[in-house]
């Protein structure tokens, strides 16, 4: 059994240690976390709920750097792979992105230096989310349906942009 989990996209919202800890609740009653063997990382692109899994690198995104201080620190993905799902700015983004994550281990959420990162990361990240916002805003308005003949809804398909589209190739999304 494969399953892909995309909490941003599909709305769950793991930014906080309470909301965090209600996903990885109710992942482990719906699905069971015996079959969670590895985590695929990435920030997002995309605003929560979008539907849309766009990576981003650690922190720049609409996640932040806290729901990765969370996984690095979660006792229950102990021992499990993290693949790095991200885009290579640079020959070094993906060695500089790993020392991040291990940094964050051991590290409590109202550490001043976690915070002064969270911070400079999600200044470095700003112009780009706030484009992609406007962007989402734009999609989400076009996809309200009009009236069509008879006052019945007219429905638009939506082509699937590549390998981070909605497309789920057969399968689960939580």
């Amino acid at each position: 059994m494969f399953v892909h989990f995309f909490p941003q996209a599909a709305g769950h919202d793991i930014r906080t240690q309470e909301s965090y800890d209600k996903v990885m609740s109710n992942f482990d009653r719906i699905i069971g976390r015996k079959y969670l063997v590895a985590l695929h990382i990435n920030d997002s692109k995309a605003p929560l709920a979008s539907k849309r899994d766009l990576h981003q690198n650690i922190g720049l995104g609409f996640l932040g750097l806290e729901p990765f201080r969370l996984i690095m620190n979660d006792e229950r993905l102990e021992g499990l792979p993290l693949i790095l799902e991200t885009p290579m700015e640079e020959e070094n983004t993906w060695a500089e992105e790993i020392k991040l994550l291990e940094s964050l281990i051991g590290v409590k959420g109202d550490d001043p230096e976690f915070l002064a990162k969270a911070k400079e990361l999600a200044d470095m990240g700003t112009g780009e989310r706030r484009t992609a916002g406007i962007a989402a805003q734009k999609k989400a308005a076009k996809a309200v349906a009009k009236p069509g003949k008879g006052g019945k809804k007219s429905i638009k398909k939506v082509e699937s942009d590549g390998e981070n589209s909605d497309n789920d190739g057969g399968q689960h999304h939580c």
